[in-house]
């Protein structure tokens, strides 16, 4: 479990994608800056495993140039590793999401699940986003995404 309650715990997130992702924060809240031209930052807690769960609550600035608000997403994602990764984009300006899975080596990117949502809150609000992983008896993968308590996908 990481709270983010410390500086050391919020240490523990590092960057793994993205030439321009400047990480900072304080309290309780880890804050991540997109530079203009990096279209995706991607960073990683220090937990691994088959059975994932992670919470997050993400908010899209007002300060975002109102251009670039409805192509820009706040996400959350699991098992980034060799066999690629599951996703859960949201989009507040466009009230949408996207469950993605990408595949290496190429990062096909396959959306398992997307749509309109009434629980996502626009920019300027917190959005709690809540994915899980897990392995099913029959040895698949199961995901499972929320928006604000109310589940989305599958």
């Amino acid at each position: 479990l990481n709270d983010m309650s410390s500086a050391g715990a919020r240490g523990q997130i590092v960057r793994l994608s993205g030439s321009q992702c400047a990480r900072g924060g304080s309290g309780a809240a880890l804050k991540v800056t997109v530079g203009k031209k990096t279209r995706e930052c991607q960073l990683r807690t220090p937990v691994v495993g088959a059975s994932l769960d992670i919470k997050a609550t993400a908010r899209l600035f007002t300060s975002t140039p109102a251009k670039q608000q409805a192509s820009t997403f706040v996400a959350v994602g699991l098992r980034n590793g060799g066999d690629g990764q599951y996703q859960l984009a949201v989009f507040p300006k466009k009230g949408t999401f996207q469950l993605r899975r990408d595949l290496p080596p190429d990062g096909t990117r396959t959306l398992l699940g997307k749509g309109k949502a009434s629980s996502i809150k626009g920019v300027g609000k917190p959005n709690k986003l809540h994915l899980q992983a897990f392995s099913a008896p029959d040895g698949t993968t199961q995901v499972i995404a929320w928006v604000n308590g109310r589940k989305v996908a599958p």
